[in-house]
């Protein structure tokens, strides 16, 4: 049963008795839909409902994210007060999840990991961005009754269409490179669990094959973000986690005020689907 949503994506699901299900092999189907359909689609979600099981094969997307990562912690502490997930969902879509505890160390560890995590889990329930940061925030609000302060960067792309959402509370610039050239996106919204209901600033950007997103926590913006921005125009990585690595060691060799901070640096890159 085929299904078109409104980007014009494609997704038909298959419903077989489970007594026949060793005969319906998952990659003959996938050569019978794109035979009848002249589309490629990805490998299927498996559905168990008893005596019946049913396959939903969507379309293959035309973009792939490719990501990096890298994160520093001041010297003698043992946990980071920063937490982020990086994840690619069934139905084409690219998440990036970061947030920034308040402070350094375990209290802030606890905050922006229970915010990383929920978000996570709630996205892979099938809830929108918006929804699960509005959720997050109240939990952080109630939390024990305790003072619980956690900014939180969300980014979506749609891996069809390259069309990029970014949701910020009180978060860092997100510097994005698109067509070569640089762009910093900065918010100036309170952090979640100040107010019981946040607004949470909401930003759209297309993207396409190569472009780049750069997600920074505040301990690698403290000289500001220009200069990450000029690097990112600059290099054309080819190793992201390497590329992460570099703006997070630079970033604590600029600072001058003799501190230091948690500093959490995240990119994802439009690449080819294969």
């Amino acid at each position: 049963m085929p299904g078109w949503n409104p980007k014009g994506r494609t997704v038909i699901k298959v419903t077989v008795p489970r007594y026949k299900m060793t005969r319906a092999i998952p990659a003959e189907l996938m050569g019978e839909l794109a035979a009848i359909t002249d589309l490629r689609f990805g490998c299927p979600i498996l559905t168990d409902g008893g005596r019946w099981a049913q396959y939903t094969f969507y379309e293959h997307a035309a973009f792939a994210a490719e990501y990096g990562a890298c994160q520093l912690i001041p010297a003698g502490n043992k946990l980071c007060g920063d937490s982020y997930r990086l994840l690619t969902l069934q139905g084409g879509a690219a998440h990036l999840v970061l947030s920034d505890g308040m402070g350094s160390g375990g209290g802030a560890a606890v905050d922006s990991t229970m915010a990383a995590a929920l978000i996570t889990r709630l996205l892979e329930a099938g809830l929108s961005c918006e929804s699960a940061l509005h959720l997050v925030n109240s939990a952080l609000a109630v939390k024990s009754g305790e003072e619980s302060l956690a900014t939180v960067d969300g980014v979506r792309i749609d891996l069809y269409t390259g069309q990029m959402e970014i949701y910020k509370a009180g978060a860092a610039p997100t510097v994005v490179v698109r067509d070569g050239r640089s762009l910093t996106i900065d918010s100036n919204s309170l952090p979640a669990g100040i107010l019981s209901q946040v607004n949470f600033e909401k930003s759209s950007i297309s993207l396409g094959l190569g472009d780049l997103v750069i997600l920074l926590s505040d301990g690698a913006t403290t000289q500001g973000s220009d200069w990450i921005a000029r690097m990112a125009e600059e290099e054309k990585p080819r190793d992201l986690n390497e590329f992460c690595k570099k703006i997070a060691t630079t970033a604590r060799l600029r600072r001058d005020d003799g501190r230091e901070d948690d500093i959490t640096v995240l990119c994802c890159r439009l690449v080819n689907a294969t």
